[in-house]
């Protein structure tokens, strides 16, 4: 066979193998039980290669080749995926020339998964296609005939990788070809794999409650939870530096921030509470309506920084709306700027300034009759939280 129609199967054969990792890297449209699309895992293994002839009569030297192993994980197949492959030899041979085999074969791998550490089995069956490297001719300088050929291929492969990245493992194997008609061998290999998955983002982000938000209750939320999350490490590595922010755009002043943990190990989820610092403008809804709530969990892993977001609806209420679960809630509707208290306040410092000795300092007589005047009414004074004080012990 001329050197052209053997250059036109090889790429015909790339091609398809091309075609399908394409195909394959689509996210697909069936999800996986943890709610990811299936992606495709692409493997290279070059190594050495061993034949298995006479020893008498050995035909073949040490060969070499490398395999492409696509994998295609199945939601419904937890252990076992459709796999498909191309296998390229090139087997030096003891007449002082060499043969190319290319293979190409569909199957099915057996995937042992254990987090960092990933062991698969892989059985192909297909058809090859081999041919002369340098053409073969008789004493008088004429080709022979049949210098090229096809029939069938099966192959097996046994490989442990390490995950060095979350989309990128590295390992070793061994692997049996059998080139139906021609030879068999086995390979030792290395073997590098590309994990498509390991390019999506697995921090699994959730809200398990929302709190209906009362904006007389504003200035509590900021101390206070509004609601609760849940955020799930589904990576292969840990993930450090984990917060979450809650944001409901064009009522809040900035996002409540939440630290979740330092460190959060593969599969381990944490409850995290959720707070927020509103803006005076929930007080001039005059009807409640559901607003969109930002909920975001930033993170570090590998040293790079990930984000995950979702959007849910949360009831923001009117203005004048509360629960009276806790009669203390009526303390939301008293501020320091209420004309009641300004009156009283007034009131009593008046009383201060008209009757007390003038021998005591001025702002220890009004603290003393302000004490006394709320203590009238069966109220105690508490230090605001939010306003800086100088405790004396």
């Amino acid at each position: 066979m001329s050197r052209g129609p053997r250059i036109r199967s090889l790429a015909l054969v790339l091609g398809v193998l091309l075609a399908s990792t394409w195909v394959g890297a689509q996210p697909a449209q069936s999800e996986t039980a943890r709610g990811e699309p299936t992606l495709l895992s692409v493997q290279v293994t070059p190594g050495v290669e061993f034949a298995f002839q006479d020893d008498a009569r050995p035909l073949f030297r040490l060969a070499y080749g490398t395999d492409i192993i696509a994998r295609l994980p199945l939601p419904f197949l937890p252990v076992v995926s459709p796999a498909a492959g191309l296998a390229y030899t090139l087997a030096p041979v003891r007449a002082e020339t060499s043969i190319s085999t290319i293979g190409v074969g569909l199957g099915g791998s057996a995937v042992l998964d254990m987090g960092r550490v990933l062991v698969t089995g892989t059985v192909l069956g297909g058809g090859y296609f081999g041919f002369f490297n340098q053409s073969q001719d008789d004493p008088e300088g004429v080709p022979y005939d049949n210098q090229s050929g096809a029939a069938g291929y099966v192959s097996a492969a046994v490989d442990a990788s390490f995950f060095v990245t979350p989309f990128l493992s590295i390992g070793v194997g061994g692997l049996y070809h059998n080139y139906l008609g021609l030879y068999h061998s086995a390979r030792a290999h290395v073997s590098t794999t590309l994990h498509l998955e390991g390019l999506q983002q697995r921090v699994g982000l959730r809200a398990i409650r929302l709190d209906p938000i009362f904006p007389t209750l504003m200035q509590y939320y900021g101390d206070n939870s509004l609601g609760e999350v849940m955020v799930t490490n589904n990576e292969r590595f840990p993930i450090s530096n984990v917060q979450v922010e809650f944001n409901v755009p064009g009522y809040m002043r900035r996002a409540g921030e939440t630290d979740v943990a330092s460190r959060l190990l593969p599969g381990e989820s944490s409850s995290v509470p959720i707070y927020g610092l509103f803006k005076e403008n929930v007080l001039d809804l005059l009807e409640g309506a559901l607003v969109p709530a930002e909920i975001t969990v930033s993170y570090a892993l590998n040293g790079r920084g990930q984000e995950v977001e979702i959007v849910e609806a949360v009831q923001l209420h009117h203005r004048n709306a509360l629960t009276w679960d806790d009669d203390r809630k009526a303390a939301a509707f008293v501020t320091a700027k209420d004309s009641e208290v300004i009156r009283f306040a007034s009131s009593v410092a008046a009383i201060v300034r008209r009757e007390g000795p003038a021998s005591v300092n001025p702002n220890l007589r009004m603290g003393m009759g302000m004490f006394n005047a709320i203590s009238e009414y069966g109220l105690s004074y508490v230090i605001d939280p939010n306003t800086p004080a100088y405790l004396v012990c």
